[in-house]
């Protein structure tokens, strides 16, 4: 799968059990040219929520980060949603 942010949409997950949602987005160059990924989270259950940014030193070490992140929303209970 090619992380490149112009072809890749972000991908969301939802936990039905406690209606928690997770948006995860593509990694992307900040002004300084530092690579950025982007995380939000919220419920469907309360206005409450918020947002996440992840720095990475290269292109290479922000896809490592968007797939540890999906991994481990995978792994605790999440389903991607299409």
């Amino acid at each position: 799968m090619s992380l490149h942010s112009t072809t890749m949409l972000h991908m969301r997950y939802f936990r039905r059990h406690d209606g928690r949602i997770y948006s995860l987005f593509p990694p992307t160059q900040d002004l300084l040219g530092h690579w950025v990924v982007l995380t939000v989270h919220g419920s469907t259950r309360s206005r409450l929520g918020g947002v996440k940014t992840y720095a990475a030193a290269d292109q290479v070490s922000a896809a490592r980060i968007v797939a540890s992140i999906a991994k481990t929303r995978l792994r605790h209970g999440y389903i991607e949603l299409k």
